[in-house]
């Protein structure tokens, strides 16, 4: 069973709605489970450890305010990698929110996958299994000195030191959208 976790302060967007029917009609094997709060840290806790109560064996981290299209699932499952998500262009900047040795890494004009050492969470894909040997906290948003670190980029971190690689979908970065006022794309670059 995969397990499709949203995490969302208040609400969804429409146009996240309308994908989310998309992927479950295109992946009926899924169950859709959300979780409502302020600090993602603790809600994206929560749908890791209900979808380990109920046996999951993948779970699809996708932000209530992302578009995708309906084959996202099958995009990420055919890789068979422990981590592999899309690289989404961040929502308040005009980058993406992939790294690699320090460096954003973009997917203009990219195709298949690369490894990278952090990714954000906007839609990710992530084996049961490497919950279960992590040690928790799996999310953390701890102040670095000059900011704090997103719980996205914690969770890749310690996932690297715990020996998981992580990998971007390029293919699967070029059709996604992250929703805020507009919508922001690879358009511009």
């Amino acid at each position: 069973m995969i397990t499709i976790c949203t995490p969302t302060r208040d609400s969804v967007a429409a146009g996240f709605a309308y994908d989310l029917i998309g992927l479950t009609r295109y992946s009926p094997e899924t169950i859709f489970t959300v979780s409502q709060g302020t600090y993602l840290s603790n809600l994206r806790t929560i749908l890791v450890k209900t979808s380990l109560a109920n046996h999951a064996s993948h779970i699809l981290f996708i932000d209530s305010d992302m578009r995708f299209p309906p084959e996202t699932l099958s995009m990420l499952l055919k890789h068979d990698l422990d981590i592999v998500g899309a690289n989404c262009v961040q929502r308040t900047q005009k980058q993406f929110t992939a790294r690699r040795d320090g460096q954003f890494v973009s997917s203009i004009d990219k195709k298949g996958i690369e490894r990278v050492d952090t990714l954000g969470f906007g839609v990710t894909l992530i084996k049961a299994e490497v919950f279960r040997k992590m040690q928790e906290p799996w999310f953390h948003t701890p102040f670095d000195g000059e900011k704090h670190v997103g719980e996205d980029v914690y969770f890749s971190t310690m996932a690297g030191e715990a020996g998981f690689e992580i990998y971007i979908d390029h293919d699967l970065s070029q059709k996604i959208r992250h929703c805020g006022i507009v919508e922001f794309g690879m358009e511009g670059y």
